[in-house]
């Protein structure tokens, strides 16, 4: 499925990345099956370690937002969670990946899904440990909620806005650490 999308003459890392937003993409427009398809088959090419983990946190997210009654049932998310382990090359404990590759840059990722109905995953990631404040502010510039207010160690972070009680519409993420400011255009459709 990925070739009919291949990026071609790009540098092998950003064509990489490009086929990781289409998959994301697919799913984002409810082509679930696709775009877990395309994902799986991703992995298989994924350039590094880190990189691969963000592909098979995908899956496993996408997976569960498909159908997390049979997802645990059938025991895929304890196999996917070992998957992630071996990539990792340790045990996931609460706390996060500990002892994982440190990022060179700071960076917001793409909240997923965007356009979200109540959940959207938002990733970020930290090149040395430093205060974080993690906000959504509705259209108007008015403070919805503070996601994360504190220290953080270096490296990549996620979390979960549970948007419920936010009315349908358009939202912005602000993330500030160490003077750096990034936000995002967030779409909530209930």
């Amino acid at each position: 499925m990925l070739q009919n999308h291949r990026v071609a003459g790009s540098h092998p890392l950003l064509a990489w990345k490009a086929q990781r937003c289409i998959y994301r993409c697919s799913f984002n427009s409810g082509n679930f099956e696709d775009a877990i398809e395309e994902a799986d088959e991703l992995l298989e090419l994924a350039p590094s370690r880190r990189e691969g983990l963000y592909v098979e946190m995908d899956i496993l997210m996408m997976e569960q937002f498909v159908d997390a009654d049979r997802i645990n049932a059938e025991g895929e998310f304890e196999r996917r969670m070992v998957g992630l382990e071996a990539l990792v090359g340790e045990t996931i404990g609460d706390n996060g990946f500990s002892g994982f590759e440190i990022p060179d840059y700071f960076e917001l990722g793409e909240a997923y899904p965007n356009s979200f109905n109540s959940t959207t995953n938002i990733s970020y990631q930290l090149p040395e440990e430093s205060r974080v404040i993690l906000k959504t502010f509705d259209i108007s510039g008015r403070e919805v909620e503070v996601l994360f207010s504190g220290g953080q160690d270096a490296g990549a972070h996620q979390t979960l806005w549970n948007s419920q009680g936010a009315a349908t519409g358009s939202y912005l993420l602000r993330l500030e650490s160490s003077g750096i400011i990034r936000t995002q255009k967030l779409i909530l459709v209930k």
